[in-house]
């Protein structure tokens, strides 16, 4: 059973079709969820120090998995909407469609840190256990 589920990830990230008012649907498929899931626990495994390799099974805390797996979620999505960035301007009235990437940006930058301090702590714990026995 997976540490996190798409239906939790789409929980978490309000990303259901009757909240999505403007677009009507979801913004990212359950195939863009499991990647992102997947690629945040890529990024664990592959941060200093490499110790305990994590599958979506093993993973040890599903709250950080959920901030991990969010925040490339917002860096997919950001960049397609940023592809599909248009800006249109008639008798002074502008109007511009998908820009989202400023504020997917901010959302990044409030948890990023909170991703890569949390990783790094548990990270340091798990590897001082390892070689002392535990702290």
């Amino acid at each position: 059973m997976p540490v996190l589920t798409t239906e939790e990830l789409r929980g978490f990230i309000r990303d259901q079709a009757e909240l999505n008012t403007l677009i009507g649907q979801k913004e990212t498929e359950d195939p863009g969820l499991v990647a992102a899931i997947e690629d945040a626990i890529d990024d664990w495994n592959n941060t200093p120090p490499l110790i305990d390799c994590y599958t979506t099974e093993s993973f040890p805390s599903k709250s950080l998995l959920k901030i991990g797996a969010t925040i490339f979620v917002l860096r997919s999505a950001g960049i397609g909407k940023s592809r599909n960035h248009l800006t249109y301007s008639d008798g002074g009235l502008s109007i511009e469609k998908d820009e989202k990437t400023q504020l997917y940006q901010s959302w990044i930058d409030r948890f990023e840190p909170l991703w890569e301090g949390r990783k790094a702590d548990i990270k340091k714990e798990k590897n001082l256990s390892n070689c002392w026995g535990g702290v």
